[in-house]
């Protein structure tokens, strides 16, 4: 006979995550912050609204928000949940929700790891795709918390958040700007299996949640890649310009890293005479860049890296061999790459660019990011050898 908080514990697994078609569903965690986005134009709340609107009881979600004055801390709610605190147009004014604490920051790791952890406690599958929606700044990280000085998720804290959780996580998906990042794809490789993400900066409302949720109620049996292709599809079907999205296979990112660390051995080398330095910036100036501002002007904060490794074949032709070998490893993590018109040579996954680089950027970059030991060292040198380019120049 079972006890009665063993059937109290089997209820309200099945009233959270009702039994679907398919025998092994991916539980949905949607884990927002708030921040300036929010405040700017309400669109994290438009985002939760997309997920109600778009999915239905079937489909097992979780959602965890926070990072704004009205939702200080985090609570995580079901999609009943969600809905009924929908119903007067405002959300976080309800108080019904799986957990609450005011006082954590969405830019604190244990903030995700503690979500992470109480999810993996309670759902009765074994697949999590883990959807991260909020500001995104490249190497810097993601996800600002303005209740705590717009605190912010570095790369390096997502890699330890992760750790610390004891998940293992199917998909791993950015709704945030600049995501899609060989140093990004480093830190959560290991942990996940397939990552999706925008090389260039995202329009405000950010993806197609009604959309891609619809798609996955018509479905018996929700897989990778054709759940991942149908977020992609939906996305650049907005009408918003500048969009990128890129579908990466993690089980691929030691090796390009490895690669490229081989290639910056290489320029390193040419680092050395007036010459090769200038060969390194006639490559960087020819490679694609990305950061779009809302004016659709370009701050070249990351490039596309199989532009770069183009650009030094054809620049530095003695180097061509390796170009390829980093370009060919590189290409293997690409599953598959959109771009719309307002984005030309995008291929799917950046790397910081040297470009903009600076002695105090670097130190920032290289207290967070670690693609590849020659990589960072290449970067640090070519910052004291060769000043910053000032917008005008580029």
């Amino acid at each position: 006979m079972l006890r009665p908080f063993s059937l109290f514990l089997i209820l309200f697994i099945i009233t959270i995550f009702p039994v679907l078609a398919d025998d092994n569903p991916p539980v949905l965690l949607f884990y927002a912050s708030g921040g300036y986005l929010e405040e700017k134009g309400k669109f994290i709340s438009g985002n939760l609204q997309a997920i109600l609107d778009g999915s239905d009881d079937e489909l097992p979600i979780l959602v965890a928000y926070g990072g704004i004055e009205a939702w200080k801390g985090i609570r995580y709610v079901t999609r009943s949940m969600l809905l009924d605190d929908s119903r007067n147009g405002i959300f976080g004014d309800d108080t019904k929700t799986l957990y609450q604490n005011e006082a954590v920051s969405m830019g604190d790791p244990k903030t995700l790891s503690t979500f992470l952890r109480y999810v993996r406690d309670i759902y009765p599958y074994d697949r999590l795709w883990l959807i991260l929606i909020g500001h995104g700044d490249a190497y810097e990280g993601l996800l600002l918390d303005e209740n705590h000085g717009d605190d912010m998720l570095s790369t390096s804290e997502l890699g330890i958040a992760l750790a610390e959780s004891g998940t293992n996580i199917e998909l791993i998906g950015f709704d945030a700007c600049l995501m899609a990042t060989l140093e990004m794809a480093t830190e959560v490789d290991g942990y996940a299996s397939w990552m999706i993400a925008s090389q260039e900066t995202e329009p405000g409302m950010g993806w197609d949640y009604y959309t891609w949720l619809s798609d996955l109620t018509t479905i018996d049996e929700i897989q990778l890649p054709d759940a991942a292709f149908s977020l992609l599809q939906a996305y650049m079907d907005q009408k918003e310009p500048g969009k990128t999205l890129s579908i990466l296979f993690l089980d691929e990112t030691a090796s390009a890293s490895h690669s490229l660390g081989e290639l910056a051995r290489a320029l390193l080398t040419l680092l050395k005479t007036p010459e090769g330095v200038q060969h390194i910036e006639a490559a960087l100036l020819d490679t694609a860049h990305f950061g779009l501002t809302d004016t659709m002007e370009l701050v070249p904060v990351t490039l596309d890296i199989l532009s770069f490794t183009n650009s030094i074949s054809t620049t530095i032709p003695y180097l061509s061999s390796l170009a390829k070998t980093t370009e060919e490893a590189v290409d293997k993590m690409i599953i598959r790459s959109r771009r719309d018109s307002a984005v030309s040579d995008a291929h799917g996954i950046s790397l910081i660019s040297p470009l903009l680089m600076t002695p105090d950027i670097y130190a920032i970059y290289s207290k967070q990011n670690a693609v590849h030991r020659d990589w960072n060292i290449f970067l640090e040198q070519y910052a004291q050898k060769h000043p910053a380019l000032a917008l005008s120049q580029m």
